[in-house]
């Protein structure tokens, strides 16, 4: 991971800069987005 830089977009940092973790789909699913306004497709990533 590597800081983000100053023109990256900021949406808001619940609890600080970081990876959040959820124990519920729908939770996480919420915080997937393409940067692509209109794009059907996102990203999540599950982990054990």
């Amino acid at each position: 991971l590597r800081i983000a830089p100053p023109e990256a977009p900021v949406t808001g940092y619940d609890f600080g800069k970081g990876v959040y973790f959820a124990d519920m789909f729908s939770k996480s699913a919420d915080y997937c987005y393409s940067r692509t306004s209109g794009s059907r497709f996102g990203v999540l990533l599950l982990c054990e």
